[in-house]
């Protein structure tokens, strides 16, 4: 019988015999493999491209799968397996895309309920992308943070500005990636609170580096209560197709502070030790339960959404969610969507008013769509955009910059203005700093904060019949 330390999967037939299978570290086709069903006696090649995700674990030759008896363990502490389901399911095996979080899934898990991973809020985690057919081209990928439970998605636009009104910066996100430290990717966009979208090459794959900025706890006024479950949600497709489509994974969590994750899941595993110390026979003999879990893995995968919608576009600034009239609590959930029904508008009113997208994941149904409409994909993504206010005028302007240059922002203003006359340079005027002016170059355009607010000025030359633009910001 072939079993080594990586990985033992039980899977009990109906005569009372069991498949072991030890599994490798992820690589190439991983994923995948170690969903499919495997033959008795059958002994499969792993394939020579490496998946860089967890460069400690040293990669066996073979794996294969042996029919035997029932498992009986010869270690002293039960506790050799830790006690956690699979991370996948059979659904998987239809993704073309591999997505896996670099963070091992909690210990404890219910077998009703999503497999579930415990992280620290503020730590960077790495998430690594595959494409299965190694297109040679762009992917575009968004990132996001959700709530888990569909009673939370309904009222996620109260639960966000709660959470903002907690934050000292009014600007706060919910989640940030380190550009320096993620590999394979560009066009990088984070222009909604709680998403980071990018364009990764399909052939290469890509890893990104994320941290949480939110708790699970942060979104209730009372102290002590348990944590609402979030979950986070990727979806890829490939732009260039003339029709794409875009698949949506998850994977659910709970943020902690500090090094919480690690406390919850060192508590879980001395639990269950516990309980299975109690469920072991007068000869030592094991349980049944225990045929039905596997070691911890140092990695979650990603899985499919069982009829899920899109991702919603939501703004920028959590504060232009729709309004509703209850305040978040997580001990009354029920009771407050009562309320809100009760108000004087309903939901899908308020929603309408505020021009928030009709979208399932937020409870509403949409209305005359037409199943035969094929969305275009955009060819053209910027890579900055500015709202500007120009002289004469009452309302900010949107300036979108392909090139983080000067040169690109003066063809774009100047566009917008319709000037008559060639613009020799641009200065910057420095609000709140004794009205320094500072020479606009590539370096000032590159660090510009994405959707930044200015008003523009405009200086004549009369020596060289040019113009100076100044932007006061």
């Amino acid at each position: 019988m072939l079993v080594n330390s990586y990985n033992p999967v039980f899977s009990p037939y109906m005569d009372g015999s069991t498949v072991y299978r030890s599994e490798p570290p992820l690589t190439g086709s991983f994923i995948r493999q170690s969903l499919m069903p495997t033959t008795s006696q059958q002994h499969l090649p792993l394939e020579t491209t490496s998946y860089p995700l967890m460069s400690a674990i040293q990669q066996p030759a073979l794996y294969s799968t042996t029919t035997t008896t029932p498992y009986t363990s010869t270690s002293s502490n039960p506790m050799a397996m830790v006690p956690s389901p699979p991370t996948s399911c059979p659904s998987s095996i239809n993704l073309r895309y591999d997505i896996a979080l670099e963070a091992p899934p909690a210990a404890a898990q219910k077998a009703d309920e999503s497999p579930l991973t415990y992280l620290n809020k503020g730590q960077y985690y790495t998430i690594h992308l595959r494409d299965t057919e190694h297109f040679d081209g762009d992917i575009l990928s968004t990132v996001a943070i959700m709530f888990h439970d569909e009673s939370h998605r309904k009222s996620a636009g109260n639960y966000w500005r709660f959470w903002l009104g907690q934050q000292q910066d009014p600007l706060a996100r919910a989640i940030d990636m380190d550009d320096n430290r993620s590999t394979g990717i560009h066009h990088v966009e984070s222009k909604a609170f709680d998403r980071i979208s990018f364009m990764w090459n399909g052939k290469t794959g890509a890893s990104i580096q994320v941290r949480f900025n939110c708790l699970s706890t942060d979104f209730s006024r009372i102290k002590g209560v348990k944590g609402i479950p979030l979950r986070l949600h990727v979806e890829s497709h490939v732009p260039s197709e003339a029709y794409y489509s875009v698949e949506s994974t998850f994977t659910k969590i709970k943020l902690f502070r500090d090094k919480g994750a690690e406390r919850k899941n060192k508590d879980d595993a001395k639990h269950i030790e516990k309980q299975l110390e109690k469920l072991r026979g007068k000869h030592g003999e094991p349980h049944p339960l225990w045929l039905t879990y596997t070691q911890t893995k140092p990695y979650t995968i990603f899985t499919e959404i069982p009829s899920s919608p899109l991702l919603c576009t939501i703004p920028s600034n959590p504060m232009l969610l729709p309004q509703e009239t209850t305040v978040p609590s997580m001990t009354n959930t029920t009771t407050g969507l009562k309320r809100a029904r009760q108000s004087s508008h309903s939901p899908t009113q308020q929603t309408s008013a505020l021009s928030f997208p009709t979208s399932p994941c937020f409870g509403y149904n949409a209305v005359d769509v037409d199943p035969a409409y094929v969305p275009q994909p955009r060819r053209r993504i910027a890579k900055l955009s500015l709202f500007a206010r120009f002289p004469s005028s009452d309302v900010h302007r949107a300036i979108y910059l392909d090139h983080l240059t000067a040169d690109d922002l003066i063809e774009k203003l100047a566009s917008k203005m319709r000037l008559a006359r060639p613009v020799k340079e641009i200065h910057r005027q420095v609000v709140n700093k004794n009205n320094l002016v500072v020479r606009v170059d590539d370096a000032v355009v590159a660090d510009m904060t994405e959707e930044q607010d200015m008003v523009i000025e405009v200086k004549t030359n009369e020596e060289d019949d040019t113009i100076t633009l100044v932007l006061r910001y």
